[in-house]
């Protein structure tokens, strides 16, 4: 489940199951868990999810802080706080009430607990993931599993987290955010639950970080060519997965270009989006290194602020920035290229695109300063499911000419020297000679 800080969030009505009473033996305990994953942190605080439309002692929140800690709050003057959470990873949460003390477990270890003896919750008030009441504090990331228990604490010491989907357990009153095709499924949920925003199922979770568990071990995955530096100040890392591109107006590509099939890849502007102007797309194998997308015919593009890109800008899609991910989809068979945000289709961008090959490519549009950005071409699991019948850009997966005469192009000659210069006839004219003595003398 995706939360791209735009207002997108899940809400389920006010229930009793969200009520947990005053700690009575362990008739009251409860334990709410999940995973999350930050893109960023807020000025102040993201809210991963809880109860708050009024400051009432029976409410609660979950929240992360632009510090990077982790706090269970509750209005009743209790709150305790975590170190050291940072972006760009899964961490596994829990909240556990056991008889009158609360503890917040990160990674299946204890960051703080205290006594908290009020009842908590409210069979009025809705209940959110991803917001903390309807707008305020939008969380930026990702949420997966999330599980309410009410009446049992499911961990009083520290534990291994869950290393595979949770499952439902006796008292277990809501379990929702597993699915990869629907923001709203829930294996258990008291009541409906309402997706809101872009809030949109994802292909992104905690359990299949290995490539290998995805797609089994392909090889020749596509990555951005570091010999195609576009204005000659991009800089590389990750396997050149990640780059920025430097101070200089320009595109940067793909080492792989595109002639046929359905592809799919995403990026994730990581600094300088909104400054330097990223754009995301594809660009003809003609187009000029030094132009940026949006400013050559040749290139066909997603600009930040929402508009299409190809040697101009025109109306099309809603604006993004950094920490989202743009998906895009190029349908070379036909010649249609769609971008999506954060899982949601902007519709068809651009058609008639048949002058092949086709480079996947990224650009700033300016040169005072470099965009940064990560992008996936399938080597790691998209955040996002690709549309039905795309694949990630890979030479496995890309056509490739046959040679029908390979001898035409690579052979041995054996020749015996006579001590003076020869002409040596291999049947064609070679790029490359490797001379080797038979007799090693």
């Amino acid at each position: 489940m995706s939360f791209d800080g735009s207002g997108d969030r899940l809400s389920l009505s006010g229930n009793n199951d969200f009520v947990f009473g005053a700690p009575s033996g362990s008739t009251n305990d409860f334990t709410i868990e999940g995973f999350f994953y930050l893109n960023s942190f807020a000025a102040s605080y993201y809210v991963l999810g809880g109860i708050w439309s009024a400051e009432t002692s029976e409410e609660w929140l979950i929240q992360i802080q632009n510090n990077g800690n982790m706090r269970f709050l509750t209005t009743a003057g209790t709150s305790f706080y975590s170190a050291n959470i940072a972006t760009g990873r899964w961490y596994h949460f829990a909240a556990v009430r056991s008889s009158s003390t609360i503890t917040l477990y990160v990674d299946g270890v204890s960051v703080g607990s205290y006594t908290n003896s009020n009842s908590l919750g409210s069979n009025s008030k809705t209940v959110y993931w991803g917001t903390q009441d309807g707008g305020t504090w939008d969380w930026n990331g990702f949420i997966s599993n999330i599980h309410v228990v009410k009446g049992t604490a499911l961990y009083t010491t520290n534990f291994t987290p869950p290393t595979g989907p949770i499952s439902s357990v006796a008292n277990t009153k809501l379990l929702c955010c597993k699915s990869n095709s629907s923001a709203t499924a829930a294996d258990v949920t008291p009541g409906t639950i309402t997706a809101n925003g872009n809030a949109a199922a994802t292909n992104f979770n905690p359990f299949t970080a290995n490539i290998n568990t995805q797609r089994g071990k392909q090889s020749g995955y596509a990555t951005l060519n570091p010999l195609f530096r576009g204005g000659g100040a991009a800089t590389y890392s990750n396997g050149n997965l990640n780059c920025n591109t430097g101070n200089a107006n320009g595109h940067v590509r793909s080492n792989i270009g595109i002639s046929g099939g359905k592809y799919y890849f995403e990026a994730v502007g990581t600094a300088n989006v909104a400054t330097a102007g990223m754009i995301v797309g594809v660009v003809q194998e003609a187009a000029t290194p030094t132009f940026n997308i949006g400013g050559d015919s040749l290139g066909y593009g997603y600009f930040i602020d929402g508009r299409k890109a190809n040697g101009g800008y025109s109306a099309y899609g809603s604006s993004w920035t950094t920490g989202d991910v743009i998906g895009v989809a190029f349908d070379s068979t036909n010649g249609t290229l769609t971008f999506y945000k954060n899982g949601v289709s902007q519709g068809v961008a651009f058609t008639g695109l048949t002058s092949y090959p086709y480079y996947p490519a990224v650009s700033d549009t300016t040169s005072g300063e470099g965009v940064g950005f990560e992008i996936n071409f399938g080597q790691k699991p998209f955040k996002f499911p690709p549309p039905a019948g795309f694949q990630p850009l890979t030479l496995a997966n890309t056509p490739r000419p046959t040679i029908v005469r390979p001898d035409q192009y690579v052979g041995v000659t054996t020749y015996t020297g006579t001590g003076s210069s020869r002409n040596v006839n291999v049947g064609f004219k070679p790029d490359f000679v490797w001379i080797k003595k038979r007799n090693g003398i």
